[in-house]
């Protein structure tokens, strides 16, 4: 817009028109920035209701089923050893393998429910809480100890079980892990063999829920530097439990064995048997 004179424009600039003009031009952008505002508000409500909406269907849908197997057996234990039957040549010596007990755990009869951890102590390590691999033994008049094994190896059908207190002079051995202790007096014991045709679960284990005896093994005497150990047939993927039990109020036999060198300990050898 051309004005012809100053006088011209001056009186333009003071005229209602441009004034109104210009106030509705400063209130027109105000108006514009609240109607965005109030959308974008709006979105992110709607947002917010949209995830939660989805994380509650997603974790309401979403329930992960865990398993705990008790009854171990209805496990089923497949064949390993598939094909060995049809070696000619079977070896000339094998060693024999030696086992550590599955199971070693106590129990009380003068308190027949209560139920003893196999793993009383255990190790923090970087990501949890380790059981360690020694194990405690303990023979008195109220306690008893259960070992399980299981034979495994292909034709190793000839086991011995072996009972080792150690001996006096261990202790000084720089490799020993000498720690068993005898009573005073005569300590005796008697050897049960278990019914337990599957695994013992150690977790419900106690006195009265133990398996019932099947047979007595042997009775002996606990001294030290003296083994006790019993012969028997074990053939592949079978499971041996036995009990260990005070035969007088005079027996206290306790030592921690590890699984690194199980002495004093309780442990069963596996023998070839290719030739029998």
């Amino acid at each position: 817009m051309s004005f012809d004179s100053p006088t011209e424009e001056r009186k333009s600039l003071l005229s209602p028109t441009s004034a109104s003009d210009s106030d509705e031009r400063l209130y027109r952008a105000p108006s514009k920035a609240s109607g965005l505002s109030r959308f974008t508000l709006f979105s992110i409500v709607v947002c917010i209701i949209c995830t939660g909406i989805n994380l509650h269907a997603f974790t309401s849908s979403y329930k992960p089923r865990i398993t705990h197997y008790q009854d171990l057996a209805t496990l089923r234990r497949p064949n390993q050893w598939i094909g060995l039957d049809r070696v000619q040549s079977p070896p000339e010596h094998a060693p024999p393998i030696l086992l550590y007990p599955n199971l070693l755990a106590q129990i009380n009869s003068a308190e027949p429910t209560h139920v003893y951890k196999d793993d009383p102590v255990r190790i923090a390590n970087l990501r949890a809480l380790t059981p360690p691999e020694d194990r405690p033994f303990k023979v008195t008049p109220q306690f008893s100890t259960i070992a399980e094994f299981r034979s495994i190896d292909y034709k190793m059908e000839n086991c011995e079980i072996v009972v080792d207190p150690a001996h006096r002079g261990a202790a000084a051995h720089e490799h020993s892990n000498f720690n068993a202790t005898l009573g005073g007096g005569e300590n005796v014991i008697d050897v049960w063999r278990l019914a337990a045709p599957y695994s013992i679960d150690s977790r419900t284990l106690s006195w009265k829920t133990r398996p019932s005896r099947a047979e007595k093994v042997a009775t002996f005497q606990m001294q030290y530097g003296s083994k006790w150990s019993h012969k028997f047939s074990c053939p592949t993927d079978t499971l041996h439990v036995f009990e260990f039990g005070a035969a007088n109020d005079e027996t206290y036999v306790e030592w921690t064995q590890d699984h690194r060198e199980p002495t004093p300990g309780v442990v069963m050898y596996q023998s070839s048997s290719f030739t029998d």
